[in-house]
């Protein structure tokens, strides 16, 4: 219960948190791993993540990521432009680290495509690339039948 409607989304998050918190302590990790996939990851199929998950600044995002792997800050360029001086310019900016490109994206300005670079830079990064295999949601049904080691000390 909440005095306050809408429910914040800090509140529905810390109870969402606190359910799967009791049901670890519970049950055990890999059952509370099993709620998570059966009621959560299920409501997310066919969804795609970056299209629920707004990202507010995604080259600062992608510099504090590729800080945190040691990897080389990414050096925005200029790939191709077409159309720079009509209604419709169209911009593809590639995002390098250590002369390798990491992404490239497209946009109607310079910035956003260096914006849309980064997201795809960010998609790679995390492993969301629009041709990627589905997950394989049948390991933790394995590891219910038989714990690993990992499981069992993780606890």
């Amino acid at each position: 219960m909440s005095a306050e409607f809408p429910v914040p989304d800090e509140t529905l998050q810390g109870t969402f948190f606190a359910v799967i918190g009791a049901l670890e302590q519970s049950s055990g990790p890999v059952r509370a791993g099993l709620f998570i996939r059966d009621f959560l990851v299920t409501q997310l199929i066919g969804k795609d993540l970056f299209d629920m998950w707004k990202v507010v600044d995604p080259m600062g995002l992608l510099v504090k990521e590729l800080t945190l792997k040691g990897i080389a800050l990414p050096e925005p360029r200029l790939i191709r432009s077409a159309g720079a001086s009509t209604v419709l310019p169209l911009y593809f900016v590639g995002l390098y680290s250590d002369r390798k490109l990491l992404a490239q994206g497209p946009g109607e300005t310079v910035l956003a495509a260096e914006e849309e670079a980064a997201r795809v830079a960010l998609r790679k990064l995390y492993g969301f690339t629009e041709n990627r295999r589905p997950w394989d949601f049948t390991a933790p049904r394995e590891q219910l039948q038989k714990p690993s080691a990992q499981a069992l000390t993780s606890g």
